[in-house]
């Protein structure tokens, strides 16, 4: 089972293993929201089994979310892998906001890391719609 990596007690990284080894997430059950803000709570207190629970519960639809976002697999990957990381070091912060969803949470936090490595490759899809067979229907509306 891989464990993740922490120096000084903060949260450096884990191998992709950790977040992606689910398999799939189940659909959460009525008491998910309740039973997420405890995870959370463990969390913050540095239980790396609640931690690895929050991703087998929400890896799969944070991935999706991430991939529909980049339509790249290796850097919807890297989106799970820094949404959870940002979930270990802001679990404290998140306890503070007692109205919150985690689920809601953990999609904006993976919505906003996804954004960030779009604008980091400068949207290349528009050239790449440019260079498309029917790239002069594409022009007209440009």
């Amino acid at each position: 089972m891989p464990q993740p990596h922490f120096h000084g007690g903060r949260y450096l990284g884990a191998p992709r293993a950790l977040f992606m080894e689910a398999g799939g997430s189940r659909m959460p059950d009525k008491t998910a929201p309740m039973a997420d803000r405890h995870l959370m709570s463990s969390i913050a207190r540095g239980d790396v089994d609640a931690l690895r629970t929050l991703c087998e519960r929400h890896s799969t639809s944070v991935y999706a979310l991430a991939f529909g976002i980049l339509m790249l697999p290796e850097e919807a990957e890297e989106v799970v892998s820094e949404t959870f990381c940002y979930a270990w070091n802001a679990a404290a912060r998140f306890a503070d906001m007692a109205n919150h969803s985690v689920s809601a949470w953990l999609m904006e936090v993976a919505r906003s890391r996804a954004r960030g490595l779009l604008l980091a490759r400068g949207w290349p899809l528009r050239s790449a719609l440019t260079q498309a067979p029917n790239a002069h229907v594409i022009q007209e509306f440009a």
